[in-house]
Order: C-alpha cells, then structure tokens, then sequence
C-alpha cells in the first residue's frame, strides 16, 4: 500500500524546486520513508507478505533487501550531496542491524 508513494522520490527530479527551499529534501525523504518503513515491517513480520514463500524466506528477502536499499540510499547521498538521504538510509540500516542483532 505505501509503496506507490515512492514515486515522492522523483518529485524533485521533475518539478523545478527552486522557489521552494527545503522541499526537494522533505520529498526525499518521505519517498525513503514510504520505501524503507514497509520492508522494515515486512523483514520481522513475514505473514503480511503476499509471497507465496515460507515466512522464514520471506522475512530473510526483505532483511537483504532492507539493508541492499539502506546502502544504495547511502551511497546516492554521498554522490549526490543529500544528507537527509544519507542520514535517513544510516537510521535505518542501524534499525535493522540491531533488530537482527
């Protein structure tokens, strides 16, 4: 359900931000948020998955996944000069270590 607001992501990309300072930052993160927040759940909570896997497949795909997109989010912003993206991937990639820790 929340995945589809993603596309907040790309808000910024598209539509010129220049006469609304701190947007462009504020839609970056939501996006990330609206990405991260679901797959978080989904790493400890299996059973709310439409894939037709065992639990313990499933919840070991979205822990991979949670912390592959933690990384890429913390990579693009270093490259790009986000940090709220950098901050915002670094929260949930230390949420996830430490749940699984």
């Amino acid at each position: 359900l929340f995945m589809p607001l993603t596309a907040l992501l790309l808000v910024p990309q598209g539509w010129d931000q220049r006469r609304y300072l701190g947007f462009a930052a504020c839609y970056r993160v939501m996006g990330l948020l609206y990405l991260l927040g679901p797959v978080l759940v989904l790493s400890y909570w299996g059973g709310g998955s439409y894939l037709g896997w065992s639990t313990g497949w499933i919840e070991a795909f979205y822990q991979t996944l949670g912390l592959a997109l933690s990384g890429l989010a913390i990579w693009l912003g270093i490259r790009r000069g986000w940090s709220e993206v950098v901050s915002t991937g670094l929260v949930f990639a230390l949420i996830m270590l430490f749940a699984k820790l």
